[in-house]
């Protein structure tokens, strides 16, 4: 995984904070959709064996946690935020304070409400983090080539993510006794999707020009400081989608990287 864009520090020393939660987060997730992978390998390599009918040629596909639905995305960061965080809540209440939230006698069923949720709730060092998070998915050929990559639903469910955390931080500010530092944090993952005719590795250069879509399409003017792109290349043997090969403009489809978008809003 490579770190295209930090966030900036120039404004509060204790952005640094963030930054490391952040980067911590993303290792564990990476480490945990790199061990979903090699466990799925060991059992389709015994599975393969076993199999009378391979001859031997055939290839194995493998379905990486971080391309999936957003559900399986979600769980794969709530492993990784609960690792990380001191404490941690996925789909949180932070419009009232903590003690009402912990109190199962408190607010009735409430279980079909989102308004006033986070997806975590984070307690990181002397930090509160309200962290939303999407997934969507970029064209890798449309990125190589140089006519935009990120679709619409891309761009919107950005747009959505961010809303997201502002209300998060609003609803943390108003009980800082509960949620000291607040802060709200944006999150969105963008598996890229490629059809290719041949079997090699991705355009030189291609992360690079990954983040710079990302940096164009999705950066708010004058916000440098308060946004982050990572880019994670995805191992040769774990790129091809199942059940899709030769089937897209006679070619096979791939995942050749995963990048992370992040924006963090505090007052």
């Amino acid at each position: 995984m490579i770190i295209w864009k930090d966030f900036g520090h120039q404004v509060n020393k204790n952005d640094k904070t963030i930054a490391e939660f952040l980067k911590s987060v993303l290792i564990e997730v990476v480490s945990e959709n790199y061990r979903h992978l090699m466990a799925e390998s060991v059992q389709r390599s015994e599975e393969y064996r076993g199999n009378k009918k391979c001859d031997g040629r055939k290839e194995m596909v493998f379905n990486p946690p971080l391309r999936g639905r957003e559900r399986i995305v979600s769980g794969i960061f709530a492993t990784a935020v609960s690792r990380v965080a001191q404490r941690s809540y996925p789909e949180a209440r932070v419009d009232r304070p903590i003690s009402r939230e912990m109190d199962p006698e408190d607010g009735g069923n409430d279980e079909g409400q989102s308004a006033g949720r986070v997806d975590y709730l984070a307690f990181y060092q002397d930090r509160t983090i309200g962290f939303e998070l999407k997934s969507a998915v970029a064209n890798f050929n449309r990125v190589v080539n140089g006519t935009g990559g990120l679709t619409g639903l891309a761009i919107k469910r950005w747009a959505n993510v961010q809303a997201q955390a502002m209300s998060a931080v609003r609803f943390l500010e108003k009980n800082p006794d509960d949620y000291p530092g607040a802060v709200g944090l944006a999150v969105m993952t963008l598996a890229a999707r490629s059809v290719r005719k041949n079997r090699g590795q991705p355009e030189s250069g291609f992360c690079q020009t990954f983040a710079n879509e990302i940096e164009k399409n999705l950066m708010a003017p004058g916000g440098e400081d308060d946004f982050f792109v990572a880019v994670c290349e995805m191992p040769e043997k774990f790129r091809l989608f199942k059940n899709l090969s030769g089937k897209e403009n006679g070619g096979d489809v791939y995942t050749p990287a995963i990048a992370f978008v992040a924006r963090k809003f505090s007052q």
